[in-house]
Formats: C-alpha cells, structure tokens, sequence
C-alpha cells in the first residue's frame, strides 16, 4: 500500500491560503500513479470537530476519495525526543502499518523528520507543492 501524508497550508495552498491548481494537479497525479491512500496530517481538523467533513467534502469534491485520518491527542517523545503531535501521528500510523510505502508532504517540521528518517518532501510554503 502507498500512503500520500498530506498537511495543507504550504502544501496544497500558499501562505495567501489560495488553494493551487499546480498543486492540485500535482497531488492527483501523485495518488493516481501510485494508487495512494491520503492521510490527513494538517491541523485544520484538530481545532474544530466539524472541519473533518468540511476537508473530506472538499476533496471528494476534487475527486480524492480515498482519505485517512491521524490520530488526535497524542503527546509525548519518541526515542526520548520531543515531537509534535503529527509527527508523533505520523510515526504512530507507519508502526500500525508496517508494509506500507510513503511520502510526507509537508513545509514543516523538516527537522524533526530528518531526525528520525522520515520520508518528507518539504515544499516552499510560498508556493506549495509542484512538480
């Protein structure tokens, strides 16, 4: 199985929250080649309990209908380090999925995933994610 984890701002949008088109066609073409499970990573849903469906609308409405979802609250370290808690959600997904293939798509927390090995293409959040 492959696994697309996807954040929003920076990734998808810009730091204008303008959703791009080159990285809407982008991330489609993503899934598509690599027939790839989205896993929602983006802090848009932690903050309100009806934003999931909002982020689920939203992408099914670009015909991304195969979605996942990190798990809230978690806190703590991993290997006695510090993380954040999607970078904890992150670990916490692949140890529940050994087998799976992955990218993060993200244009945060680089640090963090270098330190532990993590997949991660980091984009410009300027931009957002391109070819």
């Amino acid at each position: 199985m492959n696994v697309i984890f996807l954040d929003f701002d920076g990734v998808i949008n810009n730091n204008e929250e303008t959703v791009t088109k080159e990285a809407m066609i982008t991330l489609k073409e993503m899934i598509l080649k690599y027939q790839a499970l989205v896993v929602i990573t983006t802090s848009w849903f932690v903050f309100s309990p009806n934003r999931k469906e909002k982020i689920t609308a939203f992408l099914n409405k670009l015909g991304i209908t195969n979605i996942d979802w990190l798990k809230l609250g978690l806190k703590g370290t991993y290997q006695g380090i510090p993380l954040s808690y999607r970078t904890l959600g992150i670990i916490d997904y692949l140890s529940e999925h050994p087998s799976i293939n992955y990218i993060v798509l993200d244009d945060e927390y680089d640090s963090e995933y270098r330190l532990l090995n993590i997949n991660h293409l980091k984009t410009n959040p300027n931009i957002g994610l391109t070819k």
